[in-house]
């Protein structure tokens, strides 16, 4: 469990949520292909599965960032939060911060760059 107790509280609860928020709205959506998934892992060899299956966890988890700086914008406020908790987070758990090619999550550096983007792409407008 994440203690926010080094972040502001309300950013980090804010933003955590938009976040887990993505989470619930798209897996309704994927929950044939992770079924497919998990027959796959059954009839393929553990190796490749196991490829297939952090690709498109890192994708998931790429959506969830976007649901959640979508949010976040419609509600007058900026994904620079979710950056900054993601940031916080890489600060006091290092080893959560890195990414390899089996790895669950995008790096931390890369989901924070993209949301500094989106940040900046809705200051511009």
């Amino acid at each position: 469990m994440i203690e926010v107790r080094d972040l502001d509280a309300l950013d980090a609860l804010l933003s955590s949520t938009a976040h887990r928020d993505g989470w619930v709205d798209r897996m309704q959506r994927h929950l044939q292909f992770v079924l497919l998934s998990c027959i796959a892992c059954v009839v393929l060899a553990a190796a490749p599965a196991a490829v297939v299956q952090a690709r498109y966890s890192q994708d998931f988890e790429r959506q969830a960032d976007d649901y959640g700086a979508a949010l976040l914008l419609r509600n007058g406020m900026s994904p620079e939060l979710l950056a900054d908790a993601l940031k916080k987070l890489a600060q006091s758990e290092p080893e959560s911060s890195k990414s390899g090619y089996l790895s669950s999550h995008p790096s931390t550096d890369e989901r924070m760059r993209h949301l500094r983007q989106l940040a900046a792409s809705f200051t511009h407008e």
